[in-house]
């Protein structure tokens, strides 16, 4: 391309870790904890948007981000004033790290709780959720989940690690940092469920529950409700908050999927209060849309392939 008399040539190139750290993004954040959906295909988007009422922002400070200088790391952070995503161009966070993959992604959590606000025996009480392997290779993806008390979060509270060959080449976290166990839950499953319908206009009558029995695989309470075609969900978890503390809360799912009508949320309710505190819908929606074009001056060789097709030369007109 010339512009200004300047003759510039682009060339892009991947590098085979860049690879491996897109792979595993994709492969472990699309499929959360509990995560589930419909789909609706060619249709426009409707229904209600994701929802987090939790105020409030804890800032990092001074020696998190000088720990993340110190590996010549870029990083990103998170509402609860911990790492959100980190890793390093052209290198490895850590190198040489002993152990299976597990125990060295757990140590190495250790050496740098300080970014994820985490005591050294918090640390060692972080339950391992799995272990992905990548095919063909030796990299894994090790998430931990955090522990409140008896109760577990199902969002948020989550470190993963990006590990192979005993070198750290991405780190993901969620982690609320050391907070108290939440208080006692004050409702039911069967209010936090009605009270989550009713945020999504899903106004329901106690009368209208007509069965409730527990999965003791998951602790779901599942719920048969007159008028809805699909099982309801909802189970006692704990939600972290960046300046309220854990909250005891109910996840309840509220599906109704029948002919042209999908609606499939995910609701987070206070267990003491009733307050919905998170929300998100779970329908995915293709639309259709228009392609966008523009136009274009110069030489093409159309008969390359598009991915081996060497830089080319245009010129345009100066900008002003």
């Amino acid at each position: 391309m010339t512009i200004n008399g300047k003759s510039i040539r682009k060339t892009i190139s991947t590098s085979w870790s860049s690879i491996i750290i897109m792979s595993f993004v994709v492969m472990t954040f699309l499929a959360p904890i509990s995560a589930f959906g419909q789909l609706n295909l060619w249709d426009a988007a409707q229904g209600l948007p994701d929802l987090d009422n939790r105020a409030g922002q804890v800032t990092p400070t001074a020696q998190q981000m000088a720990l993340v200088d110190s590996m010549g790391a870029r990083a990103e952070w998170n509402q609860f004033g911990t790492v959100h995503t980190m890793l390093k161009y052209g290198g490895f966070l850590a190198t040489g790290l002993s152990g299976d993959p597990v125990s060295a992604a757990r140590e190495w959590i250790r050496a740098n709780r300080v970014l994820f606000r985490l005591s050294d025996q918090s640390v060692t009480d972080l339950e391992l959720v799995s272990d992905g392997t990548m095919p063909y290779n030796a990299a894994h993806a090790v998430l931990f989940r955090q522990r409140f008390g008896s109760l577990v979060p199902t969002q948020d509270g989550l470190i993963n690690v990006a590990i192979v060959n005993g070198n750290v080449y991405h780190v993901w976290s969620s982690s609320a940092g050391d907070q108290a166990a939440p208080g006692a839950a004050v409702l039911t499953p069967l209010q936090g469920w009605l009270a989550a319908a009713a945020s999504v206009n899903q106004v329901v009558p106690a009368a209208n529950v007509l069965s409730a029995n527990v999965d003791q695989n998951n602790n779901w309470t599942v719920l048969k409700v007159a008028g809805f075609p699909q099982d309801q969900q909802v189970r006692l978890t704990a939600l972290p908050t960046p300046t309220n503390g854990v909250r005891a809360a109910y996840e309840a799912n509220v599906v109704y999927v029948l002919g042209h009508i999908s609606e499939a949320y995910t609701i987070f309710v206070d267990a003491q209060t009733g307050a919905i505190l998170y929300r998100v819908n779970r329908v995915n929606w293709f639309a259709a849309v228009a392609p966008e074009t523009s136009v274009f001056s110069g030489e093409y060789d159309p008969h390359v392939f598009p991915c081996a097709t060497p830089p080319n030369n245009f010129t345009v007109a100066d900008f002003d």
